[in-house]
């Protein structure tokens, strides 16, 4: 390892103050700073930016076999404000940089700086090296239940679960492309110039404005279309490269097998959590009930034999369990007893008429 800032490898001196790499590379390590007072400048001022209130102290021989366990959201949070590279209000990362020929304007000169920005991923830290760019990621994290998020071009997406959405802070300028994991519903507003692109680790959707589902897991990615078109692609695909999905299809990419494949969808009432709307034509009550139950997890009972000819046509557009019981038995004629988490039909439904 040569001695000088130049040709010193960031992800290694990282690994270093954190703790982490082999006995062999931190012992490397030690041998680069001992070796001349400009190495040792350069490690304490790297470490004095990025250091951790937690990180450990570079490891001895007594504690080299110790894991160090991070908290990664703690960890970015920290490393970040403690720089100054961000603020609790706005994730932009703001390092700084040395003024770039041609640039006017203020800077702050950091000669040894060869990174923009350090992101805690799993439980390592990945260094991003450019020649003194900024780098502006943003990252949007839940971990349980229903959550909400509007992106810079007004593009509202529901988040399902544990999902993750990645993008950079000049999305709508000259992209509007998306990193995700998990299931996640979008709800797109159109621009012909800058199409909307949703990335996974194993498949591609491309669209203008639409409103669509992407839910990836171990062994598929799905794609369910409520409006407009949607292009659903994999490099890796064995027979299509691309297909195309419009309104009530879903594509399914087998993530195992490279294979699109597309099929039709009866109803999109599954999506209610995200675009809160149930339409039904011409459905069987039976039907409805179900899906009430399952939606609103509640426990309907009733005489299938009573409800079998009833059918029902509505639009229910963010209505409470309540109010479309309430519409259901004033349009079908039945009546109910509802307590807690259970319905009870009392009626004969529209056989009562």
């Amino acid at each position: 390892m040569k001695n000088d800032g130049e040709n010193i490898d960031y992800n290694k001196l990282a690994a270093y103050i954190a703790g982490e790499g082999s006995a062999a590379e931190r012992e490397a390590m030690q041998r680069w700073i001992d070796a001349s007072e400009d190495n040792r400048k350069i490690y304490e001022q790297y470490k004095k930016v990025f250091q951790l209130d937690y990180m450990i102290d570079p490891p001895t021989e007594d504690s080299i076999d110790e894991a160090v366990v991070f908290n990664t959201d703690n960890a970015w949070s920290k490393v970040a404000q403690k720089a100054g590279l961000v603020t609790e209000q706005d994730k932009t990362i703001t390092l700084p940089v040395d003024p770039v020929a041609g640039h006017k304007g203020k800077g702050t000169s950091f000669p040894w700086l060869k990174i923009a920005a350090s992101v805690v991923i799993g439980s390592t830290l990945v260094f991003y090296l450019v020649n003194r760019q900024v780098s502006k990621e943003v990252a949007v994290n839940f971990e349980e239940g229903i959550n909400e998020y509007y992106f810079p071009d007004s593009t509202r997406v529901v988040l399902n679960g544990a999902s993750r959405l990645v993008f950079n802070k000049d999305f709508n300028h000259n992209h509007r492309t998306v990193q995700m994991e998990g299931k996640a519903y979008f709800d797109v507003v159109r621009n012909e110039n800058l199409p909307f692109i949703v990335m996974t680790k194993d498949g591609q959707v491309t669209v203008l404005g639409t409103a669509f589902l992407v839910e990836e897991n171990i062994d598929n990615m799905t794609v369910e279309v409520e409006r407009g078109k949607v292009s659903l692609s994999s490099p890796r695909s064995a027979t299509l490269s691309s297909i195309v999905l419009g309104p009530n299809e879903q594509g399914i990419l087998d993530i195992e097998k490279n294979i699109l494949s597309k099929t039709k969808l009866s109803s999109l009432n599954h999506l209610y959590w995200a675009n809160r709307k149930l339409t039904y034509r011409q459905a069987p009550l039976q039907q409805v009930l179900e899906d009430l139950a399952v939606i609103f997890e509640k426990k309907i009972l009733y005489n299938p034999d009573a409800i079998f000819d009833c059918r029902v046509s509505a639009v229910f557009n963010d209505q409470k369990f309540e109010d479309i019981l309430q519409n259901l038995s004033v349009v079908m004629g039945f009546e109910y007893i509802i307590s807690e988490n259970q319905v009870e039909i009392t009626s004969n439904g529209c056989n009562a008429n």
